[in-house]
């Protein structure tokens, strides 16, 4: 279940095209990664595709709903790509489950993060009102490389995909037991979506469980 509360409008669709960053082994050791400078803020353009720990362990892959749910309920780290399709994840990136992002093996390259709660937070404050949306443009023709927000869709604990091409769910690095929908206690990642027909970003309560994509931010 989804927790969303609306945080505000951009004046243009936040969704655009963009290649993402695919990583292995070599890019470990060698990273080149695109960059925005928004504020005082520095970002990835990309959606974080990386398939090993940064000591070159393998990140389990998940294909069918059965291994996704298993590693849900195991606290077990796991990715996908959407709907387990290659061609989609180049397009989108990988999609990583909270044990996969928290593993003390590291998944996020050194010299990044996951945004905290507070760094979403000054970053839409940074982001709403703008006209004309450049923050998360991409054409190079204008002389400007946006956050470049996808909307690739979430995995379910279930194992079930969703949202292509409409929505997307960003993880984040705070968690806090928090009341979800039914008012039950979950302990939730906040994190973020954007939509793209209702050209708008929220903060949302995402679950552990759940298959989210990464978007890292810089160390100061």
């Amino acid at each position: 279940m989804v927790m969303k509360i609306t945080i505000g409008y951009a004046g243009a669709v936040l969704l655009f095209l963009s290649a993402n960053l695919s990583g292995d082994v070599l890019t470990r050791s060698k990273p080149s990664y695109e960059t925005v400078q928004i504020g005082d803020q520095t970002w990835m353009t990309k959606n974080l595709d990386i398939g090993t720990f940064r000591n070159g362990d393998l990140i389990p892959q998940a294909k069918s709903n059965e291994e996704w749910e298993r590693a849900g309920r195991a606290q077990s780290p796991a990715w996908c790509y959407y709907k387990n399709d290659t061609a989609i994840g180049k397009k989108y990136g990988r999609m990583y489950n909270w044990y996969a992002l928290t593993d003390p093996r590291g998944v996020v390259p050194e010299g990044w993060h996951l945004p905290v709660l507070d760094e979403w937070i000054a970053f839409e404050k940074l982001v709403d009102g703008k006209p004309d949306g450049f923050l998360f443009q991409c054409s190079l023709k204008q002389g400007k490389a946006g956050f470049c927000g996808l909307p690739g869709g979430y995995r379910s604990k279930d194992g079930n995909f969703t949202g292509i091409e409409e929505f997307t769910y960003l993880s984040g690095g705070t968690a806090e037991e928090i009341l979800d929908s039914d008012k039950n206690k979950q302990t939730m990642i906040w994190g973020r979506g954007l939509h793209a027909v209702q050209r708008s970003h929220m903060r949302c309560g995402l679950r552990k469980d759940f298959g989210l994509y990464v978007r890292c931010i810089k160390d100061k």
